[in-house]
């Protein structure tokens, strides 16, 4: 399974509260500092990492280790008040997963 992580140039998309544009992607609103801290500890500093992202050609890095990255979509939480927040499913998966509950 591949998981893929990229910046947008339209970095307002950031502030909306309703941000599935993408399907299957996922959007980071800092990638040089999450770039950063992934590749810490081998030979891609801040500016290397800078140049690369502006080089405009695909740039191969490789972190030390593989990194476990976990998603989680939720549609119902409770918040940091103890109340019960319900949120659009855009991807329609909760049907099928009340389903298989009950």
């Amino acid at each position: 399974m591949a998981i893929f992580l990229y910046d947008t140039p339209n970095t307002s998309l950031f502030d909306l509260s309703q941000r599935a544009h993408s399907s299957g992607c996922v959007w980071v609103a800092e990638p040089d500092a999450l770039a950063a801290y992934l590749l810490e500890g081998t030979n891609w500093d801040d500016q290397r990492i800078s140049w690369a992202t502006l080089a405009g050609s695909i740039q191969i890095a490789k972190p030390l280790a593989p990194v476990q990255v976990f998603l989680s979509y939720m549609t119902a939480f409770v918040d940091a008040d103890g109340r019960l927040q319900v949120v659009s499913d855009p991807y329609q998966l909760d049907e099928d997963l009340i389903s298989r509950l009950m």
